[in-house]
């Protein structure tokens, strides 16, 4: 791999049809979604894998969402041996044999977008999907088929409160989830939520430059703003610190092999060095 990394990117959809009120992929992309054909998948993957690497990370949006394409992706990845990650809905936790299909072809790490632990706030999105009191048990299910769990976090929604942020820690280290991301509800431009938000007359930065989902740019309902950012990186620091890492580590599934534990790993130190320079892991 030398200078490029372990891990090498492919793009086999792009779009997701969710309506979540606050993603701009949704806005960009009108709620659409597009798959490429599988055979040109596959040639980006022989390509990448010529360049000395046969990690790969599918850049998708959401990965998991044409269940008939899925299958047909994972079977034709299986012969390939590769290692692969991506993000995807927790959908997948309620279908065994995609995530066995998924294993199989290679997969080792998926990315969930849990947004919060608190029900009111996922459904003020509009993600009533997601459902804050099955997390643990189809966390759970993912990690028994050998996939380790990255999740992505949102703090400042509608129904949060300075509790959010304790009840957010204990879940991610309750259930031992690897990689953590966390961010600060952003109303990016051209969201309902941002539309939504100006029409309250409740955005008080509008600098692009400070949308970086580690910055409040909004006045939050359940908190003051400077209550939000502080609770912001106290709850990162927690989940950064040496001992919350090697506690988080054990959610790798045990059979995951040396090189994506060690990425892992290090996967963590970098975020917890993000965190105390005050940059929002994930982002940069």
């Amino acid at each position: 791999p030398g200078e490029k990394g372990l891990w090498r990117p492919v793009q086999g959809t792009r779009g997701c049809p969710f309506p979540c009120e606050f993603c701009s992929i949704q806005s960009f992309f009108e709620r659409g979604y597009r798959k490429r054909p599988i055979e040109r998948i596959l040639a980006d993957v022989r390509s990448a894998k010529a360049t000395g690497s046969r990690y790969i990370t599918f850049i998708d949006d959401n990965i998991g969402v044409d269940w008939k394409f899925f299958a047909e992706l994972m079977e034709a990845l299986v012969p390939e041996r590769i290692v692969w990650a991506s993000q995807c809905t927790l959908h997948i936790a309620d279908k065994p044999d995609m995530l066995q299909l998924a294993r199989r072809s290679g997969c080792r790490i998926l990315s969930f977008g849990l947004e919060s632990v608190n029900p009111t706030s996922v459904n003020a999105v509009r993600k009533t999907f997601n459902e804050p009191a099955r997390f643990a048990q189809l966390i759970g299910r993912v990690r028994e088929h050998g996939i380790a769990v990255s999740t992505e976090i949102i703090v400042g929604m509608e129904g949060d409160t300075e509790a959010t942020f304790e009840h957010t820690y204990r879940f991610l280290m309750d259930n031992r989830v690897p990689l953590p991301r966390l961010y600060i509800l952003t109303p990016v431009p051209g969201t309902p939520m941002y539309r939504q938000f100006e029409e309250q007359g409740r955005i008080f930065d509008r600098d692009v430059g400070m949308y970086n989902g580690g910055t409040c740019v909004f006045h939050p309902t359940g908190m003051d703003a400077e209550m939000l950012q502080a609770g912001y990186w106290k709850l990162y620091e927690s989940l950064y610190t040496y001992g919350a890492i090697a506690r988080r580590m054990r959610g790798v599934p045990r059979d995951t092999e040396l090189a994506v534990r060690a990425f892992i790993f290090a996967t963590n130190l970098h975020y917890r060095g993000h965190v105390h320079r005050r940059i929002t892991p994930g982002i940069v």
